[in-house]
């Protein structure tokens, strides 16, 4: 009997820790200006090289922003925001999975 709980208990654990294995990446970032100023409601597109998928957030009030759950890769960066000029940056990665890249943008 205990050992029959044993192993139910080991293969608990087993599926526990499959879950708990990260097979992802983020981008995060703050939206300036040129002074440094936050820029808020930026609006972030973040699209797959490889295979053209985008997602897309904004800046909330002090200009941060944050794109989770991509698979590793190649990235491009857009932004753009009213009065300001758009920005890009191309080929652009959270290549390792489980990282959590920093990209500021200045406006």
């Amino acid at each position: 009997m205990t050992q029959r709980i044993l192993v139910v208990v080991m293969g608990l654990f087993a599926v526990c820790a499959l879950y708990a294995q990260v097979d992802t990446a983020s981008i995060t970032g703050f939206v300036s200006d040129t002074s440094g100023a936050a820029v808020p409601n930026a609006k972030i597109i973040v699209t797959n090289v490889a295979n053209g998928v985008q997602r897309s957030t904004s800046s909330g009030r002090e200009g941060s922003y944050s794109v989770t759950a991509l698979p590793p890769g190649s990235y491009t960066i857009e932004a753009q925001a009213s009065g300001f000029s758009k920005y890009m940056q191309k080929n652009f990665g959270p290549r390792p999975v489980g990282q959590t890249v920093g990209a500021d943008i200045s406006l």
